[in-house]
């Protein structure tokens, strides 16, 4: 039997948006134990109201990130694991034929109802948690899986623990079971406790339909019993830590600068005292060259952002799903880093710095100039890729124009 690996791609995965609507959970007076006192959130108001938009890619990045959790010795040997795990969502989400209509996501299903159960769980899990990260709930960055009674957590950018259960289904959303299975979880984890405020700030159930039908009204709903809510910052600052390392790794192929990272995130004395890690980051004048070999610099009006990176074949590097192939016989060279500013908001300890390093949604945009074509896509999260023409000079500075 050959050895040789399959081959499943991104490239088909319609690169579009849609709305989900979204009701919130509130049990009548016999079910007074899955209900919590006070206001319900203006958060929850406003997508109950409003809907929220998702996207399809999006989605599919948060189902391949509940692969590699569930999978970690199956992604583990390779680079592009993230990549590679959300191929292999993609091409099971697929069995369901998802694609948008008028705005609205439409299942065509499978004739086999073990397949559409297995695809509806997984796209729901990754639509669960895109919707959080989507409402600024939860920092995408600091998603973990934890197992046990509830699927993730995550920390909201007050820096609380949120527990998350997120479970898609072919059927309707609001359904007697689906809420039953939440409160028990809850009970189990001790978490219905009496008098404890409304907020969503501890845990939140998140039931995810994939149920097409004509007149359906909803594709959401959420439930809320929880108790107090904590703070946790430190570990939050950790989690965001080992993203970066995470992500250092897998985009940028750099182990040993991801290893610092990982290595600074458990570090006892991260916050407080002698650090000797943080001198492996390089100093205030220079980032240590263990992270990058070369670097992009972006300019937006009087700001000038540098990114720390290499430069690679553009075969090897995965273009954003909004870019679709990028031709490498016109632009045969590559860039992947990550803005500066990161390492330097982890080595002075700017931890509320880092928390709030979030740009807008991921950014693309062309360059063309004495020969030199380039193609950018940035994300939220500060890492940048660029497909070029030639290998620019470092001290060259590119224009962004916003239109």
């Amino acid at each position: 039997m050959s050895n040789s690996p399959i081959s499943i791609t991104l490239s088909t995965v319609p690169s579009q948006s849609f709305l989900v609507r979204v009701q919130e959970y509130k049990p009548m007076k016999r079910n007074a134990d899955r209900r919590c006192p006070g206001p319900t959130p203006a958060w929850v108001q406003n997508i109950c109201k409003n809907g929220l938009t998702l996207s399809l890619p999006q989605v599919i990045d948060h189902a391949g990130s509940h692969f590699i959790d569930i999978n970690q010795d199956a992604f583990s040997a390779g680079a592009n694991s993230g990549e590679l795990a959300a191929a292999l969502a993609w091409a099971i989400i697929s069995m369901i034929k998802p694609l948008v209509k008028n705005n609205l996501l439409i299942i065509g299903g499978s004739k086999d109802s073990d397949t559409n159960r297995l695809c509806s769980e997984i796209f729901g899990v990754g639509a669960g948690l895109h919707l959080l990260s989507a409402a600024s709930v939860i920092d995408f960055r600091s998603i973990s899986k934890v197992g046990k009674d509830f699927d993730y957590e995550a920390f909201s950018p007050a820096g609380q623990r949120i527990l998350i259960e997120a479970k898609g289904t072919f059927e309707a959303a609001s359904l007697s079971k689906h809420r039953s299975s939440f409160k028990n979880k809850l009970k189990r984890a001790g978490l219905l406790a009496p008098g404890a405020l409304r907020g969503y700030s501890n845990a939140i159930g998140i039931i995810f339909s994939t149920w097409s039908v004509p007149k359906r009204k909803l594709e959401v709903e959420l439930l809320d019993p929880e108790y107090p809510s904590e703070e946790f910052r430190e570990e939050y600052v950790r989690s965001v830590i080992r993203f970066y390392a995470r992500r250092l790794g897998e985009d940028l192929k750099n182990q040993i600068g991801a290893q610092r990272l990982f290595d600074l995130s458990d570090s006892s004395h991260l916050f407080a005292g002698e650090e000797p890690l943080f001198a492996k980051l390089g100093s205030d004048q220079r980032e240590s060259r263990v992270f990058y070999s070369t670097r992009v610099s972006l300019r937006r009006g009087d700001r000038i952002q540098e990114f720390l990176g290499s430069f690679w074949e553009s075969r090897v590097v995965a273009a954003p799903y909004s870019l679709g192939n990028v031709d490498d016989r016109a632009l045969p060279f590559a860039f992947v880093g990550f803005d500066r500013a990161i390492l330097q908001f982890i080595r002075s300890r700017r931890f509320d710095d880092l928390l709030e390093y979030q740009g807008r949604a991921e950014e693309q945009f062309v360059f063309s100039n004495d020969g030199l074509q380039g193609q950018f896509s940035l994300d939220q999260y500060g890492v940048l890729r660029a497909w070029l023409s030639n290998i620019p000079d470092p001290e060259i500075v590119f224009d962004v124009v916003n239109e």
